[in-house]
Parts: structure tokens; C-alpha cells; sequence
């Protein structure tokens, strides 16, 4: 009987030591049983006792002479068809796509990204961009930033004798602001007195000395000021008998460029 139709038991079937099978092919077997297979001098395919098909250690497995799994157990493989992917460890890559689009990049940067619906976003480094936009407080694409361009002012003669803070001029806000200076031109009648910014009815900042001298003082720059905020500025008298003033500003530019938003 030719060879081609045998259907062997194969551990029922013996080879006596003398006979040689090379270059002898076993083709056409419907059923080939065996507790183990040994391909060569070492490689060997056996199931275990867990009815696992197992490739003995150091082997590796191959379709078409490309390796698919190698003898420390890595898988090369083309596109995967299949449900879930689950995993227990870290999943490595050199770039990440959904579809035909790569989201993911080989720096680790994320590009392609539409909508992100999440909760509060953290950033342990500086956040950059063109515009900032939110569902309670009025885009801040357009930033304001601090400068010495005055874009509030009420000009106007204040004079007070109290030893305690009074409040010389507000200004109520209509835009949204990054960062903003404050100043006022201030004196004394004689020897020192004292001014101070105020928000929403807390002091800001640090107080400032003023002079016997008309001199428009810078009382700081400030940040985050939202339309409906009040900016004060408050006066009072030191050492002297009076403390007056004359101009009073909010100062910044609005800027449509790329900003650091604080």
C-alpha cells in the first residue's frame, strides 16, 4: 500500500533504527496521532497534560518562513481581526491610530484629536493655546493682558483725613481678564500715607506707600477678573493729616495672539 493512504497510530507504528526517512514525505493523512512530535534533534510540538499544543522551550513558530512567535514567547503579526483586546500589562507601541488616523504619535504627542468629553482636566506644566473657551465665563480667545495702556478711568479730585482704609474709586469690569495693572495718582499732605487695591471687597496685593508728591503709582498687577468683578482703590492717611487723589486706572491690551493664559 503506497504510503500516501496510510492513516498511522503513530505510536503503535515502529521504525526500526536502521531504516532511514529522509527525504521521505508523508502526504495525504487524514489522522495523525502522537503524544509528541519531534521535528530535526531538538524541536518537538506535544500536547500537555492541560491538552495545551506546545512548542518545546528555545523553539519558535513560523508561517511561510516569517516567524510569528519567537522562543521568548513575542508575537509578530500582521493586522489583528478579532472583539476586545484585554491586557493585565502595559500595551507598547511606537504610535497609535483609530481607522487610517493616527491620534497617538512616536513622540507621545496627541494629534488629530476632535472633541474630549471628560471631567476636570489636570496639568502639572503651563496650558498654551489660541483661545480658551468655557460654558460659564465668556471666552478668553481674545486675552487681556497687563500693560501700560489705561482702559479704565475715573479722573476726578478725592480727598480723605480717615486713618483707616476708605475706598477712592471703583471700577465695575465688562471684560474678561488674564492680567491687569492698577494705578493712581496719589499724596499726602505731609510726611506718608497708604494705598491698596481691592477685589470684590478683599484686599489684593501688597499696600503701597505714597509721598508728600503727586505721583501716579503703580498698586500692582493682578489676575483672573471676570465681567461683573470690582476693582477698588483704597486710601488712607499715615503719619499725615490728609491723603489725595487725582487719576485712576485699569491698565491692560487686549491681544488676539498665542498667550499664556495664568
Amino acid at each position: 500500500m503506497p504510503i500516501a493512504f496510510v492513516k498511522p497510530l503513530l505510536s503503535d507504528l515502529i521504525i526500526d533504527t536502521d531504516k532511514s526517512w529522509a527525504s521521505k514525505d508523508i502526504t495525504s493523512v487524514d489522522d495523525l496521532s502522537a503524544t509528541t512530535i519531534s521535528i530535526g534533534a531538538d524541536t518537538q510540538l506535544y500536547r500537555s497534560a492541560a491538552n495545551v499544543l506546545s512548542l518545546a522551550a528555545g523553539d519558535s513558530l513560523a508561517f511561510g518562513g516569517t516567524v510569528a512567535i519567537n522562543s521568548s514567547r513575542d508575537l509578530t503579526v500582521g493586522t489583528i481581526g478579532c472583539g476586545a483586546i484585554t491586557s493585565t500589562g502595559a500595551v507598547q507601541g511606537t504610535s497609535y491610530n483609530v481607522g487610517a488616523t493616527n491620534i497617538i504619535d512616536t513622540s507621545r504627542n496627541l494629534v488629530n484629536i476632535g472633541t474630549i468629553g471628560c471631567g476636570a482636566i489636570t496639568s502639572t506644566s503651563t496650558v498654551l493655546g489660541t483661545s480658551v473657551l468655557s460654558t460659564t465665563r465668556p471666552s478668553i480667545g481674545a486675552c487681556a493682558i497687563a500693560s501700560d495702556t489705561v482702559q479704565y478711568a475715573k479722573d476726578g479730585y478725592v480727598e480723605s483725613s480717615s486713618a483707616t482704609y476708605i475706598s477712592f474709586r471703583s471700577f465695575k469690569l465688562f471684560t474678561t481678564l488674564s492680567s491687569y495693572k492698577v494705578k493712581a495718582t496719589l499724596r499726602v499732605n505731609a510726611n506718608t500715607g497708604y494705598a491698596q487695591v481691592f477685589v470684590n471687597g478683599v484686599a489684593v496685593g501688597a499696600e503701597i506707600s505714597v509721598s508728600s508728591t503727586y505721583t501716579l503709582l503703580d498698586l500692582g498687577t493682578f489676575y483672573k477678573a471676570v465681567p461683573g468683578d470690582i476693582i477698588e482703590i483704597y486710601c488712607r492717611r499715615g503719619t499725615g493729616n490728609w491723603v489725595y487723589g487725582t487719576t485712576f486706572g485699569v491698565y491692560f491690551t487686549v491681544t488676539t495672539t498665542t498667550t499664556e493664559f495664568v
